[in-house]
């Protein structure tokens, strides 16, 4: 089964409102190239043919009538990028939110050259504080969690999911990723869709994946694969219930880049010592004591960049792990 993500944006897909403060129209051209590289077509407000670079207070239109020429350029795309905080922006975020119930909202603070918008915060903080906008971050990131487990390769994070979706139920929905490898039973497919390497790649090629990765293992070339997610089909599933899934290191900083759209609990799993690991190697039908050192020794240079907010569970295959799993996640799923 192929998502529908991984095909190309178009018609009103494709099209993403750049909302961004009147202070920063000279910006234009570098959002529409930002967005660009994420496969949408930007609409800058700021570029509208007819009154581009004009004094928007003292004209004949005013600011009241521009602004709703605005909101209904908005409705006419696909989603709305915010790139920086002032009232204009605030009340497009509050409208998008009151007539879109996907929440096609995506949040940027920044590119490869630095922020947007240096008055954020301050002015976030100011805006939404007033009755007309209210706190539009937290409503957009609405009441439901995104757990996400990384850790080293065997440390169980499948096993873990399978034993909080036992527990919790509907509250908690598997989001699924994506890869080339085969399926090593079918309750795996409960966790990926499987994909030619072909298709992943002209998945990279459209832009679909929050993140993507390439492994290759020397000693096995079924384990030279593409991994990849989508920030897509995590909102799917945050829009009726808790989700939990797992990702590397790479792909944790980019959805720690999205925790102003989603609420994000990051949980860096590791093994109390190398005998654990070792176990649940063989479990995986890694016997060879050189590949499992490999793996060892790997997991030992396993971490998250003090800059991506996490909490670490250590784990010791004893029963005391269960109490503090449930004890960490259950919080999350009131």
């Amino acid at each position: 089964m192929t998502p529908e993500w991984l095909k190309p944006k178009t018609g009103e897909a494709a099209l993403m409102y750049l909302a961004h403060p009147s202070r920063n129209a000279n910006q234009g051209e570098r959002l529409k190239a930002f967005v660009d590289s994420l496969g949408y077509e930007g609409i800058d407000p700021f570029d509208i043919q007819g009154y581009k670079g004009r004094n928007l207070e003292k004209s004949r239109v005013g600011r009241s009538a521009i602004l709703k020429l605005d909101l209904n350029i908005q409705r006419s795309c696909g989603s709305t990028g915010v790139f920086g905080i002032s009232e204009g922006v605030m009340g497009e975020w509050r409208d998008r939110l009151e007539w879109d119930p996907a929440k096609n909202i995506r949040i940027f603070r920044g590119d490869a050259a630095g922020e947007f918008d240096g008055r954020w915060d301050e002015e976030y903080e100011k805006l939404s504080k007033d009755s007309r906008y209210g706190d539009v971050s937290r409503d957009l990131r609405g009441r439901y969690w995104l757990i996400d487990f990384v850790g080293p390769r065997a440390i169980g994070k499948t096993y873990w999911t399978e034993k909080l979706k036992k527990k919790f139920g509907s509250k908690l929905q598997r989001v699924r990723n994506v890869t080339t490898r085969q399926p090593r039973d079918e309750n795996d497919r409960k966790y990926y869709y499987f994909l030619a390497k072909e298709q992943f790649e002209e998945g990279i090629r459209n832009c679909a994946f929050l993140e993507h990765d390439h492994y290759r293992d020397e000693h096995d070339h079924r384990l030279d694969q593409y991994y990849g997610s989508s920030l897509d089909e995590t909102k799917s599933v945050l829009r009726d219930s808790h989700g939990i899934m797992a990702l590397t290191p790479r792909g944790t900083e980019a959805l720690y880049g999205c925790r102003y759209e989603i609420n994000v609990a990051i949980i860096l799993l590791r093994p109390a010592s190398d005998e654990v690991l070792k176990k649940n190697l063989e479990r995986r039908g890694i016997k060879d004591s050189q590949r499992q050192a490999v793996f060892i020794e790997d997991a030992k240079k396993f971490c998250l960049p003090d800059t991506v907010e996490h909490r670490e569970l250590v784990l010791t295959s004893t029963r005391a792990d269960e109490e503090r799993v449930f004890g960490m996640i259950e919080p999350l799923l009131k």
